[in-house]
């Protein structure tokens, strides 16, 4: 691994040909990492996303149709699960972060709305029309969100989105 990475591996998956890992940046922001075929760090293997908050804790790695990938984890000063507010980021096919995702690149639920990082682990997942569901917990009642393939919340779904 690069000396860049600081190695909290919470997801992975692989392409046709690359496993593409889902991590932490030494800057504590989310990050792409790729590896080719044979384990070995792919040329450009690091895709830090410069607009994430440096508190962002990766837990799901998810790909959209179009080829995007969808990095969902919590915003949180500890490495707690009691105190993460649910976040998403976007990297585009190649690697690079995508900016127009969400709010300058991060979509995250309004107010505080805390989840156990197991929970994000086990039901943030892609849906039909490429629809991001994540689970939560807020007043210590299960929930989940809609965000929009744009990174922005489904209001319409639920009472305010929730």
């Amino acid at each position: 691994m690069s000396a860049m990475v600081s190695m909290v591996l919470l997801a992975a998956t692989m392409t046709a040909d690359d496993p593409v890992l889902a991590c932490r940046a030494a800057s504590g922001r989310p990050a792409l990492y790729i590896l080719d075929g044979y384990g070995r760090p792919a040329a450009a293997a690091l895709h830090e996303h410069p607009y994430a908050p440096d508190t962002f804790r990766p837990n799901v790695l998810e790909r959209d149709s179009a080829g995007r990938w969808i990095i969902v984890g919590a915003l949180t000063d500890l490495d707690s699960d009691r105190h993460g507010v649910p976040a998403l980021v976007r990297f585009l096919p190649d690697g690079t972060p995508d900016p127009s995702y969400g709010a300058r690149g991060l979509a995250q639920l309004p107010g505080t709305h805390r989840t156990w990082q197991l929970a994000l682990r086990a039901s943030a997942r892609i849906s039909c029309q490429d629809r991001m569901l994540v689970g939560l917990e807020t007043n210590r009642r299960p929930g989940f969100a809609v965000f929009r393939d744009d990174g922005t919340l489904a209001t319409e779904v639920g009472s305010g989105g929730l």
